[in-house]
């Protein structure tokens, strides 16, 4: 079973928009391989819906940083700080691709908004549940979405 390209397109573009519209800055996608470790902060949102999944969007703690400085213009960020960004970017992105995805087989409702942070996390998912991975870069800083169906 695998999730269809476009509604992969579709969470992709939504995270897209809501750091170029949060930020100012424009990120464009880049490669990434499956499967890699994630980051060091996960923002993180079940969908509920008629096909339930996971919406993940992780970075490395100066990414978020990054992001947080762009986002409020301030250079004094604290732990807290970052992880507001974290679950604050993850709402943004759920939100934007629910309005994208109403009427669908994929409509869902938002759920809270969750982050956990640590070195070396890793995801796993059972067989039969397609696994999307993609990154948007912005002067160097990465920031990854991984979608679970």
């Amino acid at each position: 079973m695998s999730a269809p390209p476009e509604l992969c397109g579709i969470f992709s573009d939504a995270l897209a928009e809501v750091l170029a519209v949060s930020t100012g800055a424009q990120y464009h996608p880049v490669s990434v391989r499956p499967g890699e470790t994630l980051c060091a902060v996960a923002g993180m949102m079940t969908l509920a819906g008629q096909k339930h999944g996971l919406l993940l969007i992780h970075a490395s703690e100066a990414a978020m940083r990054e992001v947080y400085t762009l986002m409020t213009g301030a250079d004094d960020v604290t732990d807290a700080d970052i992880t507001d960004t974290a679950c604050e970017i993850v709402n943004m992105t759920a939100g934007s691709a629910k309005l994208r995805l109403g009427g669908s087989d994929y409509a869902f409702s938002l759920t809270t908004p969750l982050v956990i942070k640590g070195d070396g996390m890793s995801l796993f998912a059972k067989q039969r549940v397609s696994v999307f991975d993609a990154a948007l870069e912005c002067a160097g800083s990465l920031i990854h979405i991984k979608l679970v169906y």
